[in-house]
């Protein structure tokens, strides 16, 4: 049933694939009968919802939830950060992809106990780079080409 519903919002997306069904119409992506059940039932996958729902660029803003606070994470894996905080950043790469398959699960379109979460780890990531390039900063003398305080040798 999944699968159907899931194949019948692809078919309605790519008749509007840009702009969508319209905002008002987040329910309607994928829904299908099921004569064995006797149910209607729609897409179970949020990210096809979206798609169905505002187009293109629903779908795309609603992966960055996911993939901008993911990005930033893995960048902070390769700066030289403390082991308690490596292991922070790793925590939260796996709440953000743990969130992603959440969310595709189920048709959980502003679901607040998903997103608010997500928005702690992105804030998160982005105070930990923050801290992060201010001690790179720190660290990294500034150079002249010119010096224009002469060193007096004693």
């Amino acid at each position: 049933s999944r699968l159907a519903a899931s194949a019948q919002a692809i078919l309605e997306i790519v008749q509007k694939p840009i702009f969508g069904w319209g905002a008002d119409h987040f329910d309607e992506g994928g829904v299908v009968y099921l004569p064995d059940t006797g149910e209607i039932t729609g897409a179970h996958n949020t990210l096809l919802r979206y798609w169905y729902a505002t187009g293109l660029l629903g779908a795309i803003g609603f992966l960055m939830f996911f993939i901008a606070p993911f990005r930033q994470l893995r960048k902070l894996l390769k700066l030289k950060i403390p082991e308690r905080a490596a292991n922070a950043v790793r925590l939260s790469m796996g709440v953000t992809l743990f969130f992603f398959i959440v969310t595709n699960l189920g048709p959980y379109i502003f679901n607040r106990y998903i997103f608010i979460p997500l928005f702690v780890v992105a804030g998160f990531a982005a105070r930990l780079m923050q801290a992060a390039n201010a001690v790179d900063v720190q660290r990294v003398p500034l150079q002249f080409s010119r010096n224009p305080i002469p060193r007096t040798t004693a």
